[in-house]
């Protein structure tokens, strides 16, 4: 049974419940679709633990799958923290190689420049101090 159901003055409905979210257009989400699809890839793919999170029609749908450690057996929920390890490092690579394109250009709230004069004034050039430590990853 759905514990919210809507309609609007045009008469098209939507149904939301512990089941997921239907609307008179078709569009949806079931959750146990998506939670038999999460456990199946994380399964095929010998992942210990995965959590997913969907955002349909304005509502947050949260799903958790598996352990957070095969060791210890503590099932995965909603609410644990997975460390992003060296996955992040090829998105960072990703955006910065999409930011040096030239069709690529910055624009908005972190534009550097005269209109923005709280961000400062952007990089000045070559560093002034060449043999001053420079942080960095070790591609290991």
């Amino acid at each position: 049974m759905s514990e919210k159901l809507s309609w609007n003055a045009k008469g098209d409905w939507q149904a939301q419940g512990g089941w997921g979210t239907l609307d008179s257009a078709g569009r949806g989400f079931y959750l146990k679709h998506w939670q038999d699809r999460l456990d199946a890839l994380r399964a095929a793919h010998h992942v210990p633990g995965a959590t997913l999170a969907v955002l349909v029609g304005g509502e947050i749908h949260e799903l958790a799958s598996g352990v957070l450690h095969r060791g210890t057996g503590v099932e995965a929920t909603t609410d644990s923290v997975f460390l992003s390890g060296s996955i992040a490092k090829v998105y960072t690579a990703r955006h910065r190689d999409l930011l040096q394109q030239p069709r690529v250009r910055r624009a908005g709230p972190h534009r550097r420049g005269a209109d923005r004069p709280d961000l400062g004034p952007g990089p000045q050039g070559p560093d002034p101090d060449p043999a001053r430590p420079r942080p960095h990853h070790d591609a290991a």
